[in-house]
């Protein structure tokens, strides 16, 4: 079943994976994800596979930054 775009935030909250619609919609410009199908009024409808890839990719998040220098 597909699900709204507030639904989907409830469901990764109930999985430990907080995020906000900004980092959903920013994930879907950069192509982390594929893109939703959308409905009549234009919205977002994720398919549970589309869930999965949000829990994926939130799950590890990309630190910011320049890598600190190793030791030789």
């Amino acid at each position: 079943m597909e699900k709204c775009l507030s639904e989907v935030i409830l469901e990764l909250a109930d999985r430990a994976v907080v995020v906000r619609p900004h980092q959903i919609h920013h994930a879907l410009r950069m192509g982390r994800i594929d893109k939703p199908r959308m409905s009549g009024s234009l919205n977002y409808l994720f398919s549970p596979r589309q869930v999965n890839q949000l829990e994926r990719y939130f799950s590890n998040p990309v630190k910011a930054g320049r890598p600190k220098k190793s030791k030789v």
